[in-house]
């Protein structure tokens, strides 16, 4: 949250239609990974405005906040990484503690012209095509940048440790488990990931 502005996505992304598919979506990709437990919320920022979320098996109506003109230090990273930077893989930021859960917190950009991506929504159809998603630009702190947004994912890192049994395989061999992580692009007195 923090410094940002508001947009009213009300009547864009609080449709019963809309909200059904994005829990659909959600319910099986959770079910058919196995992923129950280990992701916990999803946001989905078409534009980069906070438009859906996923939590607890239930799609809501995000907060419609702009992430790509927050004056907010965290969103204003996050979004001149993945677009002004165009961080390649997966952007993450943790571990921290969200409740009693250990946490990362993942971003991962949606580019037009992407040849990876799949059809987005066709108009007549209702199921999603890449046409709809072409030759639009978002402004990211004043950068133009051709890019549909973004999706967010909320992993428990607590239970994927357990689930992997990372720490009872390494002792099997006599070792300990550490993961560290070293980026070349990051500025090592900051914060963040």
């Amino acid at each position: 949250g923090g410094l940002a502005n508001i947009r009213d996505v009300a009547g864009i992304c609080d449709g019963e239609d809309v909200l059904q598919k994005w829990e659909d979506l959600l319910d099986a990709s959770t079910s058919e990974n196995d992923l129950e437990g280990l992701i916990f919320r999803y946001r989905l920022m078409p534009k980069n405005v906070a438009c859906l979320e996923y939590k607890k098996g239930q799609a809501t109506m995000d907060s419609g906040m702009d992430m790509s003109n927050s004056a907010h230090p965290f969103w204003s990273m996050v979004t001149q990484d993945l677009f002004v930077k165009r961080w390649k893989g997966l952007h993450t930021f943790g571990p921290f503690m969200a409740g009693d859960q250990e946490v990362f917190c993942t971003h991962l950009a949606i580019w037009n012209k992407d040849p990876n991506v799949r059809d987005w929504v066709d108009e007549d159809t209702g199921a999603i095509s890449s046409e709809n998603v072409r030759d639009d630009f978002i402004n990211v702190q004043g950068t133009e940048v051709e890019a549909w947004g973004f999706v967010m994912n909320y992993l428990n890192w607590g239970e994927l440790k357990k689930r992997s049994k990372i720490y009872d395989r390494f002792a099997n061999v006599d070792m300990d488990f550490y993961l560290t992580r070293k980026e070349d692009d990051i500025d090592w007195t900051l914060s963040g990931p």
